[in-house]
């Protein structure tokens, strides 16, 4: 018996290796490709679909897919209806991996991981190096189906087991719940599968009860990702939500038909794995199909099961989207690193906004307010740059690793324009104690300059949203029209000096702070722009090293 236990369990224990390995050779042989084809999603739902297909493949988890979409459209980055197609694509694409197990190869699996293992550590080219990551997972895969496989054989003589997996024909709720909670332990529908594989090549199943199980794996998958949305927005609960009821309506509507969808399945093959295979992918293809063109309409009856309701005030210093479990899935990472930045240049553009009316008018109520949304943007740096340094630990292709620097440059200069806003904030609160005013021309100078720098944050936050580089290039040529005009400012602040006017003479110091804090702002969102413009390229060595050392400084605060 312990044998048995321990040779399914390690069986089992290599298979998801495999899979692991692969799903991380798969992605760093994709390159940046997987970050712009999710970036690149429209509002057509077939392209969705396709799109989720290819990234389920290359993520090797269509659980890994849909928390993907939760935080995209929680970063109001991606509508609900243009992740319908996607999640649907997402479930198709999960079962590719099975069609490539149901092939009995698991004779040449050693010859896999061998030379997958040569290819991993004698290639001198990345590509080849993640090409035999990919061999040597893929064989692990076959290698654990294998060992689960030859251990089962001797069970075939106990009546007893053979009876219970009968029965899950005979009573196909059992057969979904037992499926469903193996599923929930294993997190993977393809950890199921595999065992139900296993089972099959045995023949210790019939299909009549494998069916049942492949259901409950389907269902089971969902757990994850209805995790992920606790704590959440709506929108992003409605997308857990949404996957959930693909799968419960798909085997709801399945269930009265299981002897004739058995005997469809019978007819695509003979061999009993390759049964398994296509049930799993009719059920997932016949849900996409059914659900696909009412792809909109669906969207809209998840927005009435779950309506918009006022969401509780986030607190400001806790991060909303960075997940540590993503950090096994660097391209889910770094999706989540993006929308923790669009959410601290949200802040700081509301920073802005409370600042442009204090310049006019000061409110106590605003003045701490924006106090408040520094200490945010403050935290919210530090959980981001340690979180990339976490991300750094991981096995990062090179385009990723550029990417993780250019993150922590960003989230710098980020940081930066906030304690400019607050030096600002310091100018108008000093104007106020010294009860003394602005010259006409002055405070009209001042009054125009900041509404640049505030209409300047509200395109930062379309910046990380688009990461367009003609959007760049217009805030780029935006912030050097608030340096040109800066320069220009203090010479007719100079001008009104020498004309001795009196209110000049006594704002001036207070007058230039303001002027040099909005200077600083325009010349950090030039960093930026200069950063945002390499994450798909390489930053400077002498950039890089001062992002890395800088995360180490921000890891001693975070640890002290």
């Amino acid at each position: 018996m312990f044998q048995f236990i321990f040779g399914v369990a390690g069986g089992l224990a290599i298979f998801l290796y495999g899979m692991n390995l692969t799903s991380t050779g798969l992605q760093k042989a994709s390159g940046s490709a997987l970050k712009s084809i999710i970036h690149k999603l429209t509002a057509n739902p077939l392209f969705g679909m396709l799109v989720g297909i290819l990234v389920t493949f290359l993520i090797q988890s269509s659980t890994a897919t849909t928390i993907i979409l939760v935080s995209l459209v929680g970063a109001n980055l991606m509508t609900l209806a243009q992740s319908i197609g996607v999640i649907l694509g997402a479930d198709v694409g999960t079962t590719l991996t099975v069609q490539l197990i149901a092939f009995k190869i698991t004779s040449y699996a050693l010859f896999f991981i061998a030379v997958g293992f040569a290819l991993s550590f004698l290639a001198k080219r990345p590509r080849m190096k993640s090409l035999g990551q990919i061999i040597m997972g893929f064989g692990m895969i076959f290698f654990g189906i294998h060992i689960m496989t030859t251990t089962m054989e001797p069970v075939r003589e106990y009546e007893g087991i053979r009876q219970i997996l009968l029965s899950f024909g005979r009573n196909p709720f059992l057969g979904l719940i037992v499926a469903a909670v193996l599923t929930v332990i294993t997190n993977s529908s393809a950890a199921t599968i595999g065992l139900v594989l296993s089972l099959a090549m045995q023949g210790m199943i019939p299909l009549q009860a494998s069916v049942p199980l492949i259901l409950g794996a389907n269902i089971g998958t969902c757990s994850t990702a209805l995790l992920a949305t606790i704590g959440a927005p709506t929108d992003a609960k409605r997308v857990g939500v949404a996957h959930v009821l693909f799968k419960f309506l798909g085997v709801i509507l399945i269930l009265p038909f299981l002897g004739p969808f058995t005997d469809l399945v019978i007819s695509t093959s003979a061999d009993p794995a390759r049964q398994i295979a296509n049930a799993h992918t009719l059920f997932n293809v016949g849900i996409a199909v059914v659900f696909l063109p009412f792809a909109k309409p669906f969207a809209r009856l998840i927005e009435f099961i779950i309506p918009e309701r006022a969401e509780p005030i986030p607190e400001l210093e806790k991060p909303l989207f960075l997940e540590r479990h993503s950090l096994n899935t660097p391209v889910l990472a770094l999706e989540q690193v993006r929308a923790e930045i669009i959410r601290i240049a949200r802040m700081i553009n509301q920073m802005a906004v409370n600042l442009g009316e204090i310049l006019v008018s000061y409110d106590e109520d605003l003045a701490t307010r924006i106090w408040q949304l520094e200490a945010g943007v403050d935290a919210l740096y530090r959980h981001v740059v340690g979180f990339l340094a976490d991300i750094a630990q991981s096995d990062l292709t090179e385009d990723q690793s550029h990417e993780n620097v250019v993150w922590i440059q960003v989230t710098n200069d980020l940081e930066h324009i906030g304690d400019s806003m607050i030096r600002m904030l310091q100018a108008i609160t000093k104007k106020l104690e010294t009860n003394v005013v602005f010259s006409r021309e002055g405070q009209q100078e001042l009054e125009d300059l900041f509404g640049r720098v505030v209409r300047l944050t509200e395109d930062l936050v379309a910046a990380f949203e688009l990461s367009n580089e003609e959007h760049l290039a217009t805030i780029k040529q935006d912030a050097n029209g608030i340096i040109a005009r800066e320069e220009q400012m203090r010479f007719s602040h100079i001008r009104r000096l020498h004309a001795q006017i009196s209110v000049t003479r006594d704002t001036s110091p207070i007058h230039l702070d303001l002027t040099n804090a909005m200077r600083r702002i325009a010349d950090h969102t030039l960093l930026i722009v200069k950063n945002m413009s390499g994450v798909s390229g390489k930053p400077p060595v002498e950039e890089s090293l001062n992002a890395i050392q800088e995360t180490a400084n921000v890891n001693v605060e975070l640890s002290s």
